[in-house]
């Protein structure tokens, strides 16, 4: 990467912090569920969303900035 400041703002954006589950009860609404309840929606559920991220590849080139017209479109969304 030839370009400090998109070095420092990939280094200002790493952070790691404790991830935790502050519930002690925790309630699934799946439709393979005998008590589902159709009224509610369905989440996902991740469990080690750390080990999956962990064993993904990593970019190491191709960065670039952003044009304008790009930022403007993901605003949007």
């Amino acid at each position: 990467m030839t370009d400090i400041d998109m070095l420092q703002f990939i280094e200002k954006g790493n952070c790691v912090g404790p991830s935790y589950i502050a519930n002690r009860y925790g309630e699934a609404n799946d439709k393979y569920m005998r008590n589902n309840n159709k009224t509610k929606p369905s989440y996902l559920v991740a469990n080690n969303l750390y080990g999956w991220e962990m064993s993904r590849y990593v970019p190491t080139c191709g960065f670039r900035w952003m044009t304008e017209k790009k930022k403007r479109l993901t605003r949007r969304i």
